[in-house]
């Protein structure tokens, strides 16, 4: 690599590599990953690609071990008869994903999961490998300032809580947490890939530190909009217990002249000595001291649901009649029910819908408005509010 790309020490050394690569390493058909300056080890390009890149661009810095292309540091005492292969990340990857035609033994290469998951992997892999992005994964560790405030996901208690129950992992600052942002889907098959990777990860150079280590992941919490809440959680987001955090404490109440349902009574998340808990004429003519509803653990969804029989497809029955759809996947990451936070809601559409509610009010718009004749009679039964606009008079 020190040789100009022009020289015919470097233009050997390529066809050293070339051999190497595709003597020892995982090629898919014909192409390899190409570890180029442009491409660094995410893009699979064919030989002769290969080839052009090196000379165009050079190795991509810091690619001095070819852990990419079947070169490891694992020496093993063992008689020459017995199989030196080892195992290793893409392999599984590709044993779990591969699409191979049984007919004439065609190989169709990873299918779309699996290169989903090969891109997450060499993103993060491709990254570590710059020496300032390898810093700044540091920093979160290393040069935060930990004076109590809430500045980043590490000053969170659900960040501090992971580190004291698997204080494994949150020895090397370096392991990844994942933050899943999804509008809803079916996580089946990436399931035992985030598992590979809590177990024994993958093997990653630090260009920052000159050094490869083992790279794990966790998978920390979810973040989707709340129809999509329901599809992870497995709780649903709709009737009387609609929110999952205070589940069987959900406060609701069905306006029967709306009709809908309402989720009220937020006033016991306050402390409890607000002056907004004594106050009955802003409210419901109530005063509120109850305190706010227990969240459920983790691991007591997972014991209370342990038995439970998933039943899939909209059109089948399900065993149980109450809020839980069913036992979410997630539970089978061995570190999920210890969790604190699973998941988290994107505030954009709901500042969406809030505004639009509030736009509409304020204009009075057909339709989005929620100063209509209902509304006044629903907040007549609850006590909090006479219909006596001359709008609604007859």
């Amino acid at each position: 690599m020190n040789f100009s790309r022009y020289s015919k020490e470097y233009i050997d050394g390529i066809e050293s590599f070339l051999h190497f690569a595709y003597s020892y390493g995982d090629p898919h058909g014909e192409k390899i990953q190409c570890p180029c300056a442009k491409c660094r080890n995410i893009l699979w390009n064919r030989r002769n690609v290969v080839y052009d890149h090196l000379i165009c661009h050079g190795f991509v810095k810091g690619y001095t071990r070819w852990i990419n292309h079947g070169e490891w540091d694992i020496k093993l005492n063992v008689d020459d008869d017995m199989d030196y292969s080892c195992d290793d990340i893409d392999g599984l990857l590709n044993d779990q994903f591969r699409d191979v035609a049984q007919a004439g033994g065609v190989y169709d290469g990873p299918n779309e999961d699996a290169k989903k998951f090969y891109s997450l992997l060499e993103e993060t892999q491709k990254a570590i490998m710059c020496s300032k992005t390898a810093d700044s994964l540091r920093w979160h560790e290393e040069e935060r300032s930990k004076d109590g405030k809430l500045r980043h996901p590490a000053d969170g208690l659900a960040w501090k809580d992971f580190d004291r129950v698997n204080q494994d992992f949150a020895q090397d600052c370096r392991n990844v947490r994942l933050g899943l942002s999804s509008d809803g889907f079916n996580p089946f098959r990436t399931m035992n890939e985030l598992k590979l990777l809590w177990v024994s990860g993958v093997e990653t150079y630090d260009a920052s530190r000159n050094e490869t280590f083992q790279m794990r992941a966790a998978l920390m919490w979810t973040i989707s909009d709340f129809p999509a809440y329901a599809m992870l959680s497995c709780w649903s987001t709709k009737g009387k217990f609609a929110c999952p955090c205070c589940n069987y404490g959900t406060n609701s109440r069905y306006l029967k002249h709306s009709p809908k349902m309402c989720y009220m009574d937020h006033r016991v998340f306050l402390p409890m000595d607000h002056p907004w808990r004594s106050n009955k004429r802003s409210f419901n003519g109530k005063i509120e001291f109850r305190p706010p509803p227990a969240p459920l653990k983790g691991i007591d969804v997972l014991n209370s649901l342990r038995d439970f029989e998933n039943v899939f497809g909209k059109k089948k029955k399900r065993s149980n009649d109450g809020p839980w759809k069913k036992r979410s996947i997630f539970f089978e990451l061995p570190y999920w029910q210890h969790n604190l936070l699973h998941h988290n809601l994107d505030v954009t559409p709901i500042e969406k819908n809030i505004v639009d509610s509030i736009l509409g009010t304020l204009l009075d718009i057909s339709g989005k408005t929620k100063d209509h004749a209902k509304a006044l009679y629903d907040l007549k039964d609850m006590g909090m509010e006479e219909p006596s606009s001359t709008r609604y008079r007859r």
